[in-house]
């Protein structure tokens, strides 16, 4: 009878968990206004976002100074989509950046531009794909990168790789190629 049971161990009906605090990166977006980047950024609360105009961000002689930027923010967006970005000194920095088409000067890879890149693949099993939508997308004029391996690759054209990554035990990258805007 339903009734007369008994539960032999009521301690075990109760379960606790502790669930740690959601991290919210802090993101330095240096940029002289790329409106699509920017929205994209805002649409997560959980982000922690500056912007910062390439005139105003940390700098010392040869240009922005990524060692100092990438120490003091979680991930450091470079964003050079209007070609304005100027000089960015890449020596020595540790941390998480992402390059947004880097002037040859500075790119983490070697490029090497080219005029209506043809998109061949996309690497959708590589994290940074998983949520783009590449319809209709027409590119005027990109960098393509050289040097990179196959598990680096995130989208590659018909000309070279277009999008990639790369992971050291200090440097976390990734590089496209083409503009945002």
């Amino acid at each position: 009878d339903p009734a007369d049971l008994r539960d032999p161990m009521p301690m075990d009906d109760i379960a606790y968990a502790r669930i740690p605090d959601y991290a919210k990166p802090r993101i330095l977006c240096i940029s002289p206004g790329n409106l699509y980047l920017e929205a994209a950024l805002l649409l997560n609360e959980n982000y922690r976002v500056e912007f910062v105009s390439p005139d105003k961000a940390v700098r010392n002689a040869q240009g922005i100074e990524l060692k100092t930027l990438a120490a003091d923010y979680d991930i450091v967006i470079l964003d050079n989509s209007y070609r304005n970005l100027g000089n960015v000194d890449t020596a020595d920095w540790q941390g998480r950046t992402i390059f947004i088409n880097p002037d040859a000067a500075y790119a983490p890879f070697k490029t090497t531009e080219v005029v209506s890149p043809v998109i061949e693949r996309v690497n959708n099993k590589h994290a940074v794909a998983r949520w783009l939508s590449l319809k209709n997308l027409n590119i005027a004029r990109a960098n393509t990168f050289s040097g990179i391996k196959n598990d680096e690759l995130i989208m590659r054209a018909i000309e070279g790789p277009l999008m990639a990554t790369r992971k050291t035990d200090d440097q976390r990258m990734v590089a496209v190629g083409f503009s945002l805007v």
